[in-house]
């Protein structure tokens, strides 16, 4: 298997993309133009939305695993795929029609479709993993995971997709539910919302749980994970947080997502100072007091490479600078990035069983729940122990990502591989496409050099959440759960 590439998080900066299709605060017209482009350009990967059909290995929580549940939604898609693609080939052809009757044509397309979708999408109002899965496992009170779904993804995927990263992290997980409205519907609403920065309704309901969720003084930890749409509908809830949610609540949310269909993603940093060393090199914020470094405390974002809305959504917004080699013109998408060379776009089926896989009992009956399953594979999980291959570092201005060492201290603040005493400025001595990180220590006055190979696992800071286990606590941690003791 290919060394898993890493993409360090950007740091940001007071620069704004002269590029117009590169900012999404760019003519939304233009955007549009740019993201029809890039979807035709990437059209040879639609069908690895969905393939490989095979293995399933998380079984019945795969998308499209042959349960009866699962061959009735994909069905239900095809038919909906069949509705509306000649629905908009016969656009054009409206013109020639009475304006009654047009209207009349579309009314009714629209029962038809709504109705097809009420199948799909279920009348289910609120979304919580299965209560069996944590039987026999340490509750966390203090935390609240939530999971906003993507394209595609009616009822029945959304229950599995929270049950799978129920089984995984040892958690029960809140599902947000972005309404499906069919395959080729959805993208047409991705391409609104995330050129047009309209809020749908979904948007704006889920933006008050997580509102709701930072302010609750009895939490302190608020984990959002988004897939394919729902990480464009997550960033701009994030966007709203930053501009309502007082930095201290903040500090609360971690943010990881999968496929994300993004163009952006902000976080910036809390204080000019910061900012300052962060651009400068600095392998430390000032002084290590809590409110430093940025807004949000941790974002990760895992892709595979070879699947069609990755590869229109984040890979393209973190890769795409307009030919121009330059920092300014660099999409502003904060967090850093796992790559895997893959193909495959459903959550369970696809990201999860492969990065994240469940461990499945000797007769694959009893296990947590009766779910046949143990939790998360920590044995054989070739996906965390794969090394990791450094990139997007020496495309960009050194100053334009953090080092990898800054990535490394995020997952074990205070061990790890890091030197944590260190105040070193400048390179750290990791070169684009070497997993190796180099630094100096002292032996006899002597400077000697020191490497380490990184692994996916010593920088994946979900990783540490399996099987009910948490991250080392840093003093960010500990100073929000100060907040809740006022």
């Amino acid at each position: 298997m290919a060394p898993i590439k890493f993409q360090p998080s950007q740091i940001g900066g007071r620069s704004v993309s002269s590029v117009p299709h590169v900012s999404y605060t760019g003519n939304p017209f233009t955007l549009l133009f740019h993201d029809v482009f890039s979807a035709l350009y990437n059209a040879k990967h639609i069908p690895f939305i969905f393939l490989p059909l095979s293995p399933t290995h998380g079984g019945a929580l795969c998308e499209l695993s042959w349960t009866r549940v699962n061959l009735w939604a994909v069905f239900l898609h095809v038919v909906l795929v069949l509705l509306q693609v000649p629905f908009l080939l016969s656009i054009p052809f409206l013109l020639a029609f009475p304006v009654w009757v047009v209207a009349l044509g579309v009314a009714a397309f629209m029962v038809v479709n709504n109705f097809v979708c009420c199948f799909l999408d279920g009348s289910k109002k609120e979304f919580l993993s299965n209560t069996d899965y944590m039987i026999g496992r340490v509750a966390c009170p203090q935390e609240r995971w939530v999971f906003m779904n993507g394209v595609a993804a009616g009822e029945h995927w959304l229950q599995s997709n929270i049950d799978q990263l129920s089984l995984t992290f040892g958690r029960s997980v809140i599902g947000l539910h972005n309404k499906t409205n069919g395959i080729v519907f959805d993208v047409l609403q991705i391409l609104i919302q995330r050129n047009f920065n309209y809020a749908t309704t979904d948007i704006r309901k889920h933006f008050a749980v997580m509102k709701s969720l930072l302010y609750d003084t009895g939490l302190s930890k608020v984990v959002f994970i988004m897939h394919s749409q729902g990480a464009v509908e997550g960033g701009m809830i994030v966007d709203w947080l930053l501009q309502e949610v007082p930095q201290d609540l903040l500090a609360k949310l971690e943010i990881y997502t999968f496929g994300a269909a993004a163009n952006h993603f902000n976080n910036p940093h809390k204080h000019l100072r910061t900012l300052e060393n962060a651009l400068k090199g600095r392998r430390r914020g000032t002084s290590g007091r809590p409110e430093a470094g940025k807004a949000i405390h941790h974002i990760e974002h895992y892709t595979h490479t070879k699947e069609f809305v990755a590869r229109w959504g984040v890979l393209h917004f973190i890769n795409d600078d307009g030919g121009l080699g330059d920092q300014s013109e660099v999409s502003r998408f904060m967090g850093r990035v796992f790559q895997r060379e893959a193909r495959g776009h459903m959550f369970g089926m696809h990201y999860l069983d492969n990065m994240f896989p469940l461990e499945k009992t000797e007769d694959g009956k009893g296990g947590i729940g009766n779910s046949g399953f143990l939790g998360a594979d920590e044995k054989n999980n070739l996906f965390m122990e794969e090394p990791i291959q450094l990139v997007g570092t020496t495309r960009l201005k050194k100053s334009a990502t953090e080092d990898l060492a800054t990535s490394a201290r995020s997952v074990e603040p205070h061990g790890g591989v890091t030197d944590e005493g260190s105040d070193d400025e400048g390179d750290v001595g990791v070169f684009d496409a070497s997993p190796i990180s180099t630094r100096n220590s002292f032996h006899d006055g002597l400077p000697n050099r020191v490497e380490m190979e990184y692994k996916v696992k010593d920088l994946s800071r979900l990783w540490l959440y399996r099987n009910g286990k948490s991250p080392e606590h840093d003093e960010v941690d500990a100073r929000i759960s100060r907040i809740g003791t006022v």
